[in-house]
C-alpha cells in the first residue's frame, strides 16, 4: 500500500516544474549591447533585422505588419542594462503589445 502512495505522489510531483503553459511570441526582441542595436525576429524566422531599439515599435507595426495585442519576447545580451531592457518592454507594453516571456 505504501508503495502505490509513493508512487502517486512521484507521479504528481513529476508534473510540477517549469510552466510551459504560455503561448508562444509572435515575435522576439533582443537587445544586443554589444551593438548597441535590437534584432527583431518573428519567432517563425531563424534570423531578424538589425534595427535601432528606439524603431523597434515602428518596425514591428510597418514592416512585420504585427496588430496591437501581438505578443513578444524580450531577451538581452549580458551586456544590456536592466534600465534599457525594462524602458523597451514598457514602450512596448505601452503601444499594445503583449510580453510572454519568462516573468
Amino acid at each position: 500500500m505504501v508503495g502505490g502512495a509513493l508512487l502517486t505522489i512521484t507521479i504528481v510531483v513529476a508534473g510540477c516544474g517549469s510552466r510551459t503553459d504560455s503561448p508562444p511570441a509572435d515575435v522576439i526582441v533582443t537587445l544586443d549591447g554589444v551593438h548597441h542595436e535590437c534584432v527583431v525576429a518573428l519567432a517563425k524566422e531563424e534570423h531578424g533585422s538589425s534595427i535601432a531599439c528606439g524603431e523597434v515599435i515602428a518596425f514591428m507595426k510597418d514592416e512585420l505588419r504585427l496588430p496591437t495585442g501581438a505578443t513578444y519576447d524580450l531577451r538581452t545580451t549580458p551586456e544590456v542594462s536592466k534600465d534599457e531592457s525594462t524602458r523597451l518592454r514598457e514602450n512596448l507594453n505601452t503601444a499594445g503589445y503583449r510580453f510572454v516571456g519568462a516573468r
